[in-house]
């Protein structure tokens, strides 16, 4: 029987059109056990001080308070029905800032994915980080 992946979508409570998220969950499938994939997207969010100061100490770029900002994420996880194969994690997240006073836009972008093993296999381990090494390496 094929499997469909069902759930819900929600909305932050305060800007319900600026803010939200979906997430869909399969579960009981004949190679994935239970997987989710989840999504939350913030449109237009403003910096407060606090922010501002701290993605300045950890980037000496140009943010101030008052600054608007789009965020959004994206996760996916995937258990398998068999322990033999690991537990699939990834992420990807995209956060822009448009200064309130030059209206230039400053992006950052990161992410990453990994492998939780059951039972420790090497050469799994190996092909996984070659085969992602070899992605992000021809997708520049």
């Amino acid at each position: 029987m094929r499997r469909r992946f069902v759930g819900r979508t929600g909305a932050g409570k305060s800007t319900l059109a600026l803010a939200g998220g979906i997430i869909r969950v399969l579960q009981n499938g004949k190679t994935i056990e239970k997987g989710a994939v989840s999504l939350t997207v913030i449109r237009e969010g403003t910096l407060t001080a606090e922010r501002a100061r701290s993605i300045r100490d950890r980037n000496a770029e140009a943010v101030g308070d008052g600054d608007r900002y789009f965020a959004a994420a994206l996760s996916l996880v995937l258990h398998s029905r068999s322990p033999m194969v690991p537990t699939f994690r990834s992420d990807a997240r995209l956060f822009l800032v448009r200064g309130k006073e030059s209206g230039k836009v400053k992006a950052w972008f990161g992410g990453g994915a990994d492998l939780t093993p059951y039972y420790l296999f090497e050469n799994d381990i190996k092909e996984f980080h070659a085969t992602y090494l070899h992605i992000l390496i021809s997708s520049l």
